[in-house]
């Protein structure tokens, strides 16, 4: 059971105040004396409204507010409570009282200001600071040219003075993909090509694929083109075979028949 605001009857309604809609018109033109809690002042509000503790809305905002007064120009100002913890009334002020230290920058000489708190600052920019990083470049010989040029630590490896001398360089006998400095293949591997790919279903030997066939050489001979040397691969396989040591299976021994 709950009680009306205005007539003080008992009622089982859902109304949180009133019985009905006419009790609570009526409260609402009753009016209940206040006192403002932020500023002091008297007013009046309907009897629906009697806990408010506010004259008004600027008076609850102010009431949130927390006044201090700022360490660089003696200004007071506002802050709310979540706020609390700031010295300085703007930007301007808390730059012009933290950057107040000048340092000399250790590369170009430059001076420029810190905070207090990070007084141990040593370079004016990233630029500086990086140039401090670097350590004095090391001689190295070029071995294509002999030329001698100058390279940072991290680089001692490096051989060539620049990319035309290392293409210049790694030619023939010197690269580490040589194989032998033949220029194309013989005859016999062209004629014998379509009979090995007979011979092995035109199927890939290792995935069972029939599409991109080549020929491969098991001892990787390309003038051994003996039909036993000989397997049918897919491209795919025959990379994976030079590259990443795919073991290339046997192959049957199977007379060619020659035309």
């Amino acid at each position: 059971m709950k009680k009306c605001k205005w007539c003080g009857k008992d009622y089982n309604g859902t109304g949180k105040s009133f019985c009905s809609k006419v009790c609570e018109w009526e409260s609402k033109k009753k009016r209940v004396q206040k006192i403002c809690k932020y500023c002091g002042k008297n007013y009046e509000v309907p009897l629906s409204e009697s806990k408010s503790e506010f004259c008004s809305k600027r008076c609850f905002y102010n009431s949130e507010y927390r006044f201090y007064t700022c360490q660089k120009c003696g200004e007071k100002y506002h802050l709310t409570k979540d706020w609390a913890g700031r010295k300085y009334c703007s930007k301007k002020c808390q730059k012009a009282n933290e950057f107040n230290l000048y340092k000399t920058c250790l590369i170009c000489g430059k001076r420029f200001k810190v905070r207090q708190k990070a007084s141990v600052g040593k370079y004016c920019s990233d630029k500086c600071y990086r140039e401090s990083t670097r350590k004095e470049k090391i001689k190295i010989q070029c071995l294509n040219c002999d030329k001698i040029f100058l390279e940072f630590p991290y680089r001692k490896k490096a051989k060539f003075c620049s990319q035309e001398c290392r293409n210049q360089y790694l030619v023939g006998e010197k690269h580490w993909h040589w194989k032998g400095g033949f220029k194309y293949y013989p005859q016999e591997f062209f004629r014998i090509r379509p009979e090995i790919r007979r011979r092995d279903n035109f199927t890939c030997q290792i995935c069972k694929r029939k599409e991109n066939l080549v020929i491969h050489h098991r001892d990787i001979n390309p003038l051994n083109n003996d039909p036993s040397n000989l397997i049918t691969l897919c491209r795919q396989c025959h990379i994976g075979v030079h590259f990443s040591n795919l073991e290339v299976p046997e192959v049957l021994t199977i007379e060619i028949i020659e035309n």
